[in-house]
């Protein structure tokens, strides 16, 4: 957990509407959201800050999700990444579980 009373998740969603529900269902659960609506925002949030979790957009402007992860991943940031989108295509899955993602939604 990171150094704040409450464990932080970062949502990367450009849609306000999905960031709004899974901003409530942490809060809810006693987190704290930071939440960026592109990826070069995802991006710098994951490395300047002490996060927990992150719940990673496949399809954003700027960065997409793939990207940042990478990007992630290559500066040695090892938060658990959780995938959200409603693209579903297996090789996309493989490939993202394999950049170091724990899950895909």
């Amino acid at each position: 957990m990171s150094e704040h009373s409450k464990p932080v998740v970062l949502v990367a969603e450009d849609s306000a509407q999905v960031q709004m529900m899974v901003r409530r269902e942490f809060e809810s659960r006693g987190w704290e959201v930071v939440a960026a609506t592109d990826g070069e925002a995802a991006l710098r949030l994951g490395l300047d800050l002490n996060v927990d979790v992150a719940v990673l957009d496949v399809m954003m402007p700027g960065r997409t999700g793939p990207e940042v992860l990478h990007a992630w991943r290559e500066a040695n940031v090892d938060f658990p990444v959780l995938i959200l989108s409603a693209v579903s295509d297996e090789d996309r899955v493989i490939g993202l579980l394999e950049l170091g993602a724990v899950d895909y939604v």
